[in-house]
């Protein structure tokens, strides 16, 4: 900067010795050229004195400010020089633009030309403000760079960059030495609550704690970085000991421990919860929840499905009710068909012809009834001629016998025959006679 005001002052008297000569010049000059010999002698000044001094100046700037930049950097803060040259070099790029359209004729590119070099400004003191954080001497005479005073109630130091008195206790700052440098780091007045705990209660050098603790009355405890008092209950704030940090390891891993398992709680409930959401979403889509429960044991579903054509099955409710008919005097309670039509479309009615009941115990059946009879019929009318003209019905059942659990307890096969004037009629003869007969296979449970 002083090169800098030397170059103005050197340049301000040369100016004004050239503008001496330049009137004695044009005094001595007949009158009639006067006005053309100083317009021509002020034209040679610019262009010879004034424009190269202009950039000489902005040149002489630019270097001013990329030594002082890399001064502070490497003295100050202790910089490697070469890093210190590469970040002072990208920060001079915006400040040479800036430094252009500050003096451009051009009113647009002389207002972006002053936010520029406002925004290179903040940026510079910026990055000088975080650079020297945390160090309390100049890296290239030693000097120190903070000042500091003790404050007695929080028992801690208070640091300031510039001497002078501590705003709040009123105490000289004094400049840092060596010997209480190290206690500052340590007990800088920024103490703050402890939120999560580390292994380190004590310096490792020195063996003194770093760390200070409140006890609550339900025997928790709150850690602090500096000593000082509880900013709630006003108590002093004690060291660690090293009885005190066992205790608090063991409780750590207590309450690791604990949280450890409370977790596993919570996800294991949370597992159960959506795998009951999923079982719950299954039984909505093939039961009907709102059934009646069992109300007596050795209650039983029974469905008699009779064969339409290859493809097609019908629930047959004639031979259905002559079943659960018999079944209720002989002691049994019937169920109401639970099963929805997805049931079947989804091919789980097969499954139980076919000998697999292992969607029942899926389907929590064991609510609903104590056995399932399921049974596949055939039917065959004829017509016989001469006798009256009657109708031959032949019934034959495929019939299984399923627990709540889904076990197959019995399989067997039914045919019976009933004779009527008609489909009809005969049809509820061989009802009849084929309910009995699968009543007294019942019997054997």
């Amino acid at each position: 900067m002083i090169k800098i005001f030397l170059f103005l002052m050197v340049f301000v008297m040369l100016f004004v010795g050239l503008g001496f000569l330049i009137y004695k010049a044009v005094g001595r000059a007949p009158e009639k050229r006067r006005v053309l010999l100083a317009c021509i002698l002020l034209l040679l000044v610019i262009l010879l004195v004034v424009v190269p001094a202009f950039f000489f100046a902005q040149f002489l700037t630019v270097k001013e400010v990329f030594s002082f930049g890399i001064n502070s950097l490497v003295g100050v803060a202790g910089f490697n020089k070469w890093l210190a040259k590469a970040l002072i070099a990208a920060l001079l790029i915006p400040f040479v633009f800036g430094m252009r359209y500050v003096f451009s004729f051009s009113r647009s590119k002389r207002r972006v030309g002053t936010i520029i070099l406002g925004v290179y400004t903040v940026g510079y003191f910026m990055l000088m403000y975080t650079a020297t954080q945390g160090k309390y001497f100049r890296h290239d005479t030693g000097e120190p760079t903070v000042w500091y005073s003790y404050d007695t109630y929080e028992g801690c130091y208070r640091v300031s960059s510039t001497p002078g008195y501590d705003t709040r206790t009123g105490g000289k700052l004094e400049p840092v030495t060596p010997e209480i440098a190290p206690q500052i780091e340590k007990r800088k007045c920024s103490r703050k609550k402890i939120e999560t705990l580390d292994e380190m209660f004590f310096d490792p050098i020195t063996g003194q704690p770093l760390k200070w603790y409140y006890k609550a009355d339900d025997g928790s405890y709150e850690f602090f970085s500096s000593p000082g008092y509880h900013t709630l209950t006003g108590k002093k704030l004690e060291p660690v000991t090293p009885e005190i940090a066992v205790r608090i390891r063991e409780e750590a891993k207590s309450k690791e421990k604990y949280d450890k398992e409370m977790e596993e709680e919570l996800s294991r409930r949370q597992r159960e919860l959506e795998r009951q959401q999923v079982n719950r979403a299954f039984l909505e889509k093939y039961i009907y929840l709102d059934s009646p429960k069992k109300a007596a044991p050795k209650t039983v579903l029974v469905l008699i499905y009779e064969i339409i054509n290859a493809r097609e099955l019908a629930q047959d409710q004639g031979l259905t009710s002559e079943i659960e008919n018999l079944l209720k005097k002989k002691g049994c309670s019937i169920s109401s068909n639970v099963f929805k039509p997805a049931f079947c479309e989804d091919g789980f009615l097969e499954e139980l012809l076919g000998g697999s009941g292992q969607i029942l115990s899926r389907l929590q059946f064991r609510k609903f009834a104590d056995y399932l009879l399921v049974a596949e019929e055939s039917v065959n009318l004829t017509l016989k001629k001469g006798l009256d003209d009657l109708t031959v019905c032949e019934i034959s059942l495929q019939c299984r016998l399923f627990r709540h659990d889904g076990q197959e307890v019995d399989s067997r096969s039914v045919a019976q025959k009933g004779i009527g004037r008609d489909g009809q009629s005969a049809k509820q003869v061989a009802n009849v006679k084929v309910a009995e007969q699968v009543v007294a296979l019942l019997e054997l449970l």
